[in-house]
């Protein structure tokens, strides 16, 4: 194979070898310029191959420092369940069942339900008359339900303060459906009602849910439900 080859400037026959053209002085004259792009090239696909290698197996800070390889994706910890077993939906109902089952003035069908997303919650207000409401709190993932807040305001009349006491009965009811006759009536004298000193407020405990009565001149009345599931045991 003759070592003779043309210069990729003038064209003149040069050693393949040659580092420079006798005839026109360019240098490297028998290497043709594609071939020291295909070098280049070469080059280029080999460094990348390995830097997608490396960063496939690790990964790099903020500050330009290795970290430790890759693991697999944690699973995320489920927390504990904290809620009372049930439902908006199903509280809801048990509501409606309750107020009817007790012959309750309030109307079991005058809930309007507005939902509204609070991070991880799910809030819902439920609207029984102009003076009797519902807040019900919700994990929004497992639909379980956390907290209830009852409140009624009076107006004096001896009507308005039975719908609060026929209100506040049918949650307890809805949220403890198995206690007998004598254990609703103990929750609410716990709570205040047929007390001789005139001013609601106190706390029951029944099956793992907490029963809290407030009661002030500007916000009427709240029982505040929740699981005490979350309290420490001591």
């Amino acid at each position: 194979m003759s070592s003779l080859v043309e210069c990729k400037s003038c064209k003149h026959q040069v050693d393949r070898s040659a580092k420079t053209c006798p005839n026109c002085g360019a240098a490297n004259p028998g290497v043709k310029a594609w071939t020291g792009c295909l070098v280049v090239f070469i080059l280029i696909a080999a460094v990348g191959s390995l830097v997608g290698i490396i960063k496939d197996n690790n990964t790099v800070t903020t500050d330009g420092s290795p970290t430790q390889p890759k693991s697999e994706t944690a699973k995320p910890i489920k927390k504990e369940n904290l809620g009372m077993g049930f439902t908006t939906t199903e509280f809801i109902s048990a509501y409606k069942n309750a107020a009817k089952e007790m012959n309750l003035t309030i109307n079991p069908n005058n809930l309007t339900v507005n939902d509204s997303d609070n991070g991880e919650e799910q809030i819902t207000n439920a609207a029984l008359s102009n003076n009797l409401a519902l807040i019900i709190t919700a994990n929004k993932i497992s639909g379980d339900v956390t907290d209830i807040i009852f409140i009624g305001t009076g107006d004096g009349t001896l009507k308005s303060g039975a719908n609060v006491l026929e209100g506040i009965l049918s949650a307890v009811i809805a949220t403890n459906p198995k206690l007998s006759k004598a254990d609703r009536g103990s929750v609410i004298n716990s709570l205040g009602f047929g007390s001789k000193r005139g001013q609601l407020g106190g706390t029951a405990i029944r099956n793992g849910i907490k029963y809290t009565l407030t009661q002030t001149e500007t916000m009427g009345t709240w029982l505040t439900i929740s699981s005490t599931k979350d309290e420490q045991i001591e």
